[in-house]
This record gives structure tokens, C-alpha cells and sequence, in this order.
């Protein structure tokens, strides 16, 4: 090879990284910090079925105090029926636990399902329905819970409890909380404190 051909590869490449750069690089951004910045409304996970809406929460406890390992946890499942013709749904809710990892595997933990029930809703038009759910189950101390809520081919995690040390605190998100902090877990998270 010569030198001129050296250049015209070398030319060549420069040109073509160049045009990767311009097509492959984000048009800047108009992000807005401090006062002007809006509050986020953080979502509950829904699941939609039929025309309806279900959402599952952990359910306030009588003394108001936090669920622990080895409690009973309660939740309310929330069901709108905005549509103009009476529904009746049925549903799934499973508990999935996953323990720590070893440190000495090299596969990750699978999640096990250490609870399930199949449930259904009879939903009249324009009607919306909270049911209290109280699994025969406890929670499982150093191990991350998650609820998923499904009905059919559909499914989501509605809410996520991470164990990997002792659950010392465990209580309800607020519902429809604006934060402009959360700089945490996504927002299907509620938070939980861990005892490391």
C-alpha cells in the first residue's frame, strides 16, 4: 500500500465516523432544573383487562404500623369499569420471592412463586370496586418480594419489596404523590428500609 492510499483510507474513515456521529447523536436536550422543572405524578402500575383498570396496593394496617417479616401482608385491589356495559374479569395475584445470590454461583437467583390465588370481579358500568385481599402467606425475611397481578396473557409487577438484608420497615406509598426528588427505584417501587 502507499502512502497516498494510507491517506485516501484514512480520509475515508474520518468521513464516515464523522456522519455516525451526526446521525447517531441525540438533538440536545431541553431539560429544565430547579424551580421551573415540573413535579412527576408517579403512577400506580395498572393493569388493563376488557376496558378496565386494576391496580393492587399494600393496604394500610389497623394500628398504622409497618409490616414486618413474618407479618401477613393485606392489599386492596382497585377495579374501574369506565365503559358502558357490565364486566366480570377474572384475575390472578402471585407472590415471587427471590433470595440473595450466592457468591460463589454464577447464575442469578431464579424468582420462585410462593403464592397465587385466581380471583374474579363483577364490575357494572361506570363502576369501581375496592376488594381487601389477605394472603395466607407471610413475608419472607431476606428475600425480595415481588406482586404481580395478572389476568389472561397479561400481566404486571405492581409492586416490588427488596429484602436483601432483614425488612425492618414496610409500609404504603402515599397514593398520587408528586415528588421532585425521587431519585430511587423506578416508579412501580414503593421504598422499603433494609437492616444491612
Amino acid at each position: 500500500m502507499t502512502r497516498r492510499d494510507i491517506v485516501n483510507v484514512a480520509a475515508w474513515a474520518l468521513g464516515t465516523f464523522g456522519l455516525a456521529l451526526v446521525a447517531c447523536l441525540p438533538p440536545t436536550s431541553h431539560a429544565v432544573d430547579g424551580p421551573q422543572a415540573k413535579a412527576e405524578k408517579i403512577d400506580v402500575p395498572k393493569l388493563n383487562v376488557k376496558g378496565c383498570s386494576l391496580s393492587l396496593k399494600l393496604a394500610q394496617r389497623e394500628d398504622g404500623s409497618a409490616y414486618k417479616p413474618g407479618d401477613t401482608p393485606a392489599f386492596e385491589l382497585t377495579a374501574t369499569n369506565p365503559t358502558d356495559a357490565n364486566v366480570d374479569i377474572a384475575y390472578k395475584i402471585t407472590l415471587m420471592g427471590i433470595r440473595p445470590e450466592s457468591r460463589a454461583s454464577r447464575m442469578p437467583t431464579m424468582p420462585r412463586s410462593f403464592w397465587q390465588q385466581d380471583r374474579s370481579i363483577s364490575l357494572k358500568a361506570g363502576e369501581t370496586a375496592t376488594v381487601r385481599i389477605v394472603p395466607d402467606t407471610t413475608l419472607p425475611a431476606s428475600q425480595s418480594v415481588s406482586v404481580v397481578l395478572s389476568s389472561g396473557q397479561e400481566s404486571v409487577t405492581v409492586l416490588r419489596l427488596p429484602g436483601l438484608g432483614t425488612l425492618q420497615e414496610l409500609k404504603p406509598a402515599p397514593q398520587g404523590i408528586e415528588e421532585q426528588t425521587r431519585n430511587q427505584a423506578s416508579s412501580q417501587v414503593q421504598s422499603v428500609r433494609i437492616e444491612r
